[in-house]
């Protein structure tokens, strides 16, 4: 007797399911004409959203050469000479040195330099600049863009920094609606930041020159003179290493240019979902109302 019964269950669903495909069948144009309208609703809306353009820098993160493989050593050297151990980066590895100088790139420092030197500031916030009197058009100083808002939107809207740990190569993307301002933005972050990092190492290598040779008179020792002789050679060639090239911190493999193609919004990618989600919709909206017809028939007994 039960197994007569689920014969019937059976067969009884798949002639509902036979009625339900035959119900969308009946209504193909109505979801064809959703999706369509669906689709096109989407693709048009996406001509709302202003365009933007992903231009992006390839670039490896450097270490001093001149230090290379001699860091630990000089570190070790350095730390047996009393105040000698305190010379600005003889105890940094070169992953540690290339942490450091990524997150000079993506500093709040840097960034926020990069802004004021370019006056960035009326491009960055163009909606509430005066072009004609070159001058905000809110008056009140406490509701006008700070550099410090424009540095937390660069970091958060505009710029993205990627690493891959295995190979090293990072890749610096400012994302803006004009393709060629947005590759100059890409270029010269990196090389400010190459500018940044080398000025400095020469300023740090110099200080621990003069340092070094006033430590080189007070001693008559002959080996601790030929230690501080191999720190002072080392330093030296780090400024020589610093003054003779550009790209001392990051060397660029891939300059961005300018892209010819939106990188936001995706006018095609916005048409397939939005006629995917039209159809879905259709579809569901046709079994809801088969559902709903077949319950108001066949009511539930009441107890």
């Amino acid at each position: 007797m039960s197994q007569i019964h689920e014969e019937r269950t059976l067969d009884g669903d798949e002639i509902d399911m036979r009625e339900l495909v035959a119900a969308l069948w009946k209504r193909k144009y109505v979801v064809a004409a959703v999706t369509i309208v669906c689709g096109l609703l989407a693709f048009g809306s996406s001509y709302l959203f202003k365009r933007k353009y992903e231009s992006a820098v390839v670039f490896v993160t450097l270490t001093d050469d001149a230090m290379g493989g001699q860091a630990g050593g000089l570190a070790a050297l350095a730390s047996q000479i009393g105040g000698l151990a305190s010379l600005g980066g003889l105890s940094l590895s070169g992953n540690e040195r290339k942490a450091e100088y990524l997150a000079i790139l993506q500093s709040q420092a840097l960034i926020e330099r990069f802004i004021t030197q370019n006056n960035l500031m009326p491009v960055l916030y163009v909606d509430s600049w005066d072009e004609a009197r070159s001058a905000w058009k809110e008056a009140d100083p406490k509701r006008q863009p700070t550099t410090w808002k424009a540095m937390q939107r660069f970091k958060s809207e505009v710029m993205r920094l990627n690493t891959v740990n295995k190979t090293g190569i990072s890749t610096l993307s400012i994302s803006w609606s004009d393709a060629n301002v947005g590759a100059r933005w890409a270029n010269g972050l990196v090389e400010m930041a190459n500018e940044h990092v080398r000025a400095r190492t020469i300023a740090e290598a110099e200080l621990n020159v003069a340092y070094l040779n006033r430590q080189l008179t007070k001693t008559s020792v002959v080996a601790v003179q030929n230690s501080i002789s191999t720190l002072l050679e080392n330093q030296i060639k780090k400024i020589m290493l610093a003054q003779g090239t550009d790209q001392y911190a990051f060397r660029v493999i891939d300059p961005a240019l300018p892209p010819e193609r939106a990188s936001f919004p995706k006018r095609i990618v916005w048409g397939v979902l939005g006629a995917f989600v039209g159809l879905m919709g259709s579809i569901a909206f046709v079994i809801l109302g088969r559902a709903w017809r077949y319950w108001n028939q066949y009511p539930a007994p009441r107890e």
